[in-house]
């Protein structure tokens, strides 16, 4: 009974918060201010935006800070009841700063907003609004290289030995990823593209520059940063047997800077690897890395592999993260800009695309999703410029409309808009939205510990425990993958939190006891 009293009063103090009262922190807008309140800290629902498709407030056909002002109500419009929007906590920005290519993954000036996205004073304005809404912000800092176009490196070009040594450079072509840097009698490295130079972070005048750029974003208000390559910064050191090591230390470096000029900064890394890779790379201590096996896992469940496998990679993945950085956050995700869209993981399938968003929702750390994802937007991988086509708005209305990166022409890009989506209940978006809506009544699902429920259903049910903190309800997470109708064992349960039936009817689990019945494609949350 102390265990409820101290869950409701939870509950109630959450929803209090939320409700617009004069003289308690809240803007004019009613809106809560992230200063004032941040009740989840580093956890929240984030959400990944490529400005350019995003939304056109000038009608120029690219997408900017002013288009994303106005589309804010949909992304977290105040009203925890909301069926118009997703309500999210956080915003990554894919890279804004000026660049000659549309993906801007290099990089010309990392102090500037790129002209075609707007001006510093949209984004300040951006930011500002996106304060008021609670909605913590991130911005993509690519680190491993610049652009060939950078100061820096035009420097270096022209022989300026100070600008030289920000690169990484070669008396001799040393592998088939190195180029002469213009007539000076060197070569620069580019792993991933000619024109995209790798830095040299041995040299301690490069890391003043990054300090001073962590700075500078941080005093226009960002919360955090998403790194880029991180485990490319140190690639080819012939003094140097363990690049990892090294990389793993310059993580560390970075994140112990930002921290020490913003406490809660929250640093998530991009460590595309093998399970044991990514999980060594918390040693280098980063609020998160993104959870790249959580893409792989959750389409297995619908392709035969049995359910009870997801939940034990829940719960071994979880505590291989502690194990290694105790604070650590898991970055789950079921897609991003550089894998094909998910339904085409899971063959446009609606249940198994609605379902996929409950499973991803109700694993412990921070879920990131793409946009579109809400939408049912498809782009199969083979050509980047597809997976950042137009977000579509509306079918009938082309106020807003983004042409996309030139080049893409994904056809399913006009299956279906938000305004269409927003008018049916049976819809991929309105699904999304009671994802969210049950997700946010239990933020503790973001630092729950999972423990594993063993059922006697291991091929259709997913379940696992989470244990949480002090004075909060404790919950059992379980998702029937399956096409049929489940009874299984819950120890403990107490009563159903709330359900997600992803199959398009109205069945609903139900609880006797410990015994649990619960449909095909439905997900329930259950309150120990």
């Amino acid at each position: 009974m102390i265990k409820k009293f101290f869950s409701a009063l939870f509950v109630f103090l959450l929803v209090f918060v939320s409700c617009p009262t004069e003289d308690n922190g809240f803007s004019e807008s009613g809106f809560i201010s992230q200063e004032d309140l941040n009740v989840k800290g580093l956890y929240g629902n984030y959400y990944e935006i490529f400005v350019g498709s995003f939304y056109d407030s000038d009608n120029d056909g690219i997408g900017d800070f002013k288009g994303i002002i106005q589309k804010l109500d949909y992304l977290n419009d105040g009203n925890p009841d909301s069926a118009t929007s997703l309500n999210i906590d956080g915003i990554w920005l894919m890279p804004i700063g000026p660049s000659g290519t549309y993906h801007k993954y290099d990089c010309d000036n990392y102090k500037a907003i790129d002209p075609s996205y707007g001006t510093m004073k949209d984004f300040e304005n951006f930011i500002k609004e996106c304060n008021e809404r609670g909605v913590r912000v991130i911005v993509d800092l690519v680190v491993n290289h610049t652009s060939i176009n950078h100061p820096w490196f035009l420097a270096a070009k022209n022989g300026n030995s100070k600008y030289m040594n920000y690169y990484v450079l070669y008396d001799e072509k040393a592998h088939s990823r190195t180029y002469r840097l213009g007539q000076t009698g060197k070569y620069y490295e580019a792993v991933f593209w000619d024109a995209m130079p790798d830095l040299n972070y041995d040299n301690p005048e490069l890391k003043k520059e990054f300090e001073s750029i962590i700075d500078f974003w941080l005093e226009k208000g960002v919360s955090g940063f998403r790194l880029d390559a991180v485990k490319h910064i140190y690639e080819s050191d012939p003094l140097t047997t363990d690049i990892r090591e090294k990389n793993i230390e310059w993580l560390d470096w970075f994140t112990s800077y930002a921290r020490s000029k913003k406490s809660n900064v929250y640093v998530i890394g991009e460590v595309w690897g093998d399970n044991d890779t990514i999980i060594d790379y918390y040693r280098g201590n980063p609020s998160s890395l993104f959870s790249f096996p959580s893409q792989n896992q959750i389409p297995l469940v619908f392709r035969d592999a049995p359910a009870h496998e997801f939940a034990e990679f829940v719960v071994n993945w979880n505590a291989a993260i502690k194990t290694n950085y105790s604070e650590g956050i898991d970055g789950v995700c079921i897609g991003s800009h550089d894998v094909e869209r998910y339904p085409d993981m899971v063959g446009r399938d609606p249940r198994k695309i609605k379902l996929s968003m409950s499973i991803l929702q109700f694993m412990p750390g921070n879920p990131f999703h793409y946009y579109g994802e809400e939408l049912g937007m498809t782009a199969k991988k083979g050509k980047d410029e597809n997976l950042r086509g137009p977000m579509i708005w509306s079918r009938s209305n082309s106020v807003g409309e983004t042409y996309g990166p030139e080049g893409n022409d994904e056809p399913y890009w006009k299956e279906s808009s938000v305004e269409e989506q927003l008018a049916d209940p049976d819809s991929i978006l309105r699904f999304y939205i009671d994802t969210y809506k049950l997700k946010n009544r239990y933020p503790q699902v973001h630092w729950g510990t999972p423990s594993l429920i063993t059922t006697t259903e291991p091929e259709a049910i997913s379940a696992y425990k989470l244990a949480v903190r002090a004075g909060e309800t404790e919950l059992a997470v379980v998702h029937n993958v399956s096409e049929s109708e489940k009874t299984v064992t819950i120890p403990g349960a107490e009563s159903i939190g709330g359900s997600l039936n992803a199959a398009g009817n109205s069945a609903k689990p139900e609880l006797s006891g410990s015994i649990l019945t619960i449909p095909a494609y439905t997900t329930a949350i259950i309150e120990l």
